[in-house]
């Protein structure tokens, strides 16, 4: 991560390794809130929405002054650090929040879907590290060259794509499809494939 960012940013950017590395939960997990905003809209549960929004709001304020402020003020001096954390955070419980209410209107259970979002974050976390491992202290065994950080940085990201698609064909429940859905994806990629080419 941080030769990406030297590479993306310049060597100015290398103390932001650790914030990036914590944001880059933030996708992940921002896909939760997403469905759980649409489920509150869908059932005009608006004034849950515009609350919890507020309120969320309010503990972000609070939250980002502790981790941010100096020690004079009994804050912890996290600074960008500080200000990622404070994003998944207030994201993660926002979200739990609205799932709350959700899963009881839904009639389903709340604590198999907060297991899930572990489970799917761990997944993709393992898929990721595994790629990592395997192209730089394999494909790249005793192979430096200038800059090759880059090749691998994109043949990480061919394997963990790779790796992805055939955790969601093998457990396609998990992502909430089935396995004639991705038949039908499958099928319309090679549709679309064979019109480009010919």
């Amino acid at each position: 991560m941080d030769k990406i960012i030297s590479f993306i940013g310049g060597d100015e950017y290398k103390g932001a390794v650790i914030p990036a590395m914590i944001m880059a939960l933030y996708p992940l997990h921002q896909t939760y809130g997403q469905i759980n905003g649409s489920i509150c809209q869908a059932t005009d549960k608006t004034k849950l929405y515009r609350n919890v929004g507020c309120l969320s709001m309010l503990a972000g304020l609070g939250l980002s002054f502790f981790l941010i402020a100096p020690k004079k003020f009994y804050g912890l001096e996290l600074a960008a650090n500080g200000l990622a954390i404070k994003t998944i955070a207030i994201n993660f419980v926002t979200v739990n929040v609205f799932a709350y209410y959700n899963t009881k209107y839904l009639k389903c259970s709340f604590w198999k879907y907060l297991i899930h979002q572990f489970i799917i974050a761990f997944a993709f976390l393992a898929i990721a590290f595994v790629a990592k491992v395997i192209i730089e202290n394999v494909v790249f065994y005793n192979i430096k060259f200038e800059k090759q950080y880059i090749l691998q940085f994109l043949l990480s990201g061919l394997l963990y794509s790779i790796l992805v698609y055939f955790m969601v064909v093998k457990f396609p429940s998990y992502f909430g499809i089935s396995k004639e859905e991705i038949i039908r994806v499958i099928n319309l990629i090679k549709l679309k494939l064979a019109k480009i080419i010919g």
